[in-house]
């Protein structure tokens, strides 16, 4: 049973594991900077501009997505009405749909329901792509560009930032496939 007194005689270790936390933070800090922000252990060696500034040669800016940012996404970013978002990341892992192809396509250009039909190759606009469309635009996976004419029969439709997280997500997650 726990008192007031018997709580007491612990504080010491709290406070210990309170200072070993911050020693840890510290030097977990430091050997960030040192390795990957100062490049110290690179000086000497050749560097070349990037976005970010100067890095060594080799080297390439990349954004790291892992599994737990990708469930941290789909839980926090969609909410409970939109884990169907979740459901289309899994059914694309299995294979690519119309709904993938459809957001590559975009990640190239814009384009109107026409040109993605032929870049499909399907020819004409089917219904189904006209539910996968809208399905895309529900998600916020894509977006008109011309958001206040909805019908407009030019309409176009480009990939939102969004989309793009869904597609590296998608690729993130083939790649762990074929490595496990």
């Amino acid at each position: 049973m726990w008192t007031r007194t018997s709580t007491y005689k612990y504080i010491p270790y709290f406070s210990e594991n309170a200072s070993r936390n911050d020693n840890l933070e510290q030097q977990a800090q430091a050997f960030h900077r040192s390795w990957l922000v100062d490049f110290e252990p690179f000086k000497g060696g050749k560097f070349v501009d990037s976005e970010l500034g100067e890095i060594p040669e080799g080297w390439e800016i990349k954004r790291y997505v892992d599994k737990e940012e990708t469930d941290i996404f789909v839980e926090n970013e969609l909410g409970q009405e939109q884990q169907e978002f979740r459901v289309e990341l899994e059914q694309e892992l299995k294979r690519a749909t119309l709904f993938s192809d459809i957001l590559m396509q975009l990640l190239k250009r814009e384009m109107t329901k026409q040109e993605l039909a032929n870049a499909l190759s399907i020819g004409r606009i089917s219904g189904y792509m006209h539910r996968t469309v809208n399905k895309l635009l529900t998600q916020t996976l894509i977006e008109r560009t011309i958001p206040e004419k909805p019908n407009y029969p030019a309409q176009k439709f480009k990939l939102t930032e969004r989309g793009k997280i869904f597609l590296e997500l998608l690729e993130t997650l083939k790649k762990e496939d074929l490595h496990s």
